[in-house]
C-alpha cells in the first residue's frame, strides 16, 4: 500500500514541466482559481471533496474498509471512542488508512517539498492544489497502476456507494450525491473539470 503511494508520488513529480503548456491549460487562470478558493479552504473541513479517488483506489477490496476511507474525514476524534463505536470494525479500519495517508501525504519529505514549491503559485492553498492534482494525474494514469478501466472502476465504487449509503455520516449526504451525480471521480481526468470544481466550490461558499 505504502509502496503504491510511493509510485504514484514519483509519477506525479516526474510529470514534464511543459505538461500544463501542452494542455493549453493558463497558468493564470488556474492561479486565480485557488487564490479564490484559499480562504474557503482554510475557513471551511480541509479535503472536503479532493483527494477521494486516490483514498478509494488505495483502500483494497473491502467495501466497508473503502467507505472507511472514503468518509475518513467526517469522521472525528479517537476511533475506539464511544460515539465511534458504532461503526463497523472493518469500516473503522477504513478510516485509520484514510489517516495513514493523509500522515504520509503531510510527513514525506518528497511530497513537503513539491508543496513548498508550488506555495510559489498558490501560497496556502499549495495543499489543496497538490490533492487536487492527485486526483488529476491518477485518473489520467489509472491503468498504469490498476487492472482496471477508470469508467468501470468508478462506477462500481457509485454502486458501492449506494449500497453502503448507511455508512456515510449525515452531514456527508450532500457531498457524496453531489459526487456520484456529478460524476467527479471519472470527470477528474479533465483538467477543466478540475478548474470548474474549484470555482464553483468558491462561488458556493462565498462569504
Amino acid at each position: 500500500m505504502v509502496s503504491d503511494i510511493v509510485i504514484f508520488r514519483t509519477s506525479f513529480l516526474n510529470v514534464p514541466e511543459n505538461y500544463f503548456k501542452c494542455k493549453n491549460i493558463h497558468i493564470f487562470s488556474v492561479r486565480l482559481v485557488f487564490s479564490i478558493f484559499v480562504e474557503i479552504f482554510f475557513a471551511f473541513q480541509p479535503n472536503i471533496f479532493v483527494n477521494f479517488l486516490a483514498h478509494i483506489a488505495l483502500s483494497g477490496e473491502n467495501p466497508e474498509v473503502i467507505m472507511g476511507n472514503f468518509c475518513g474525514d467526517y469522521i472525528k476524534g479517537k476511533l475506539d471512542s464511544e460515539k465511534n463505536s458504532v461503526w463497523p470494525d472493518h469500516f473503522l479500519r477504513g478510516v485509520r488508512l484514510h489517516r495513514f495517508i493523509d500522515n504520509f501525504t503531510d510527513t514525506d519529505r518528497a511530497l513537503r517539498e513539491m508543496i513548498r514549491e508550488i506555495a510559489v503559485f498558490y501560497g496556502r492553498a499549495a495543499p489543496v492544489a497538490a490533492d487536487v492534482c492527485f486526483d488529476h494525474f491518477l485518473a489520467v494514469n489509472f491503468r498504469r497502476f490498476y487492472d482496471a478501466d477508470l469508467r468501470h472502476y468508478v462506477s462500481s465504487f457509485y454502486r458501492l456507494a449506494d449500497k453502503y449509503s448507511y455508512l456515510i455520516p449525515p452531514d456527508m449526504h450532500p457531498l457524496a450525491s453531489a459526487l456520484v451525480e456529478n460524476d467527479w471521480l471519472f470527470k477528474y481526468r479533465e483538467w477543466e473539470t478540475v478548474e470548474r470544481t474549484l470555482t464553483s466550490m468558491s462561488r458556493r461558499y462565498s462569504f
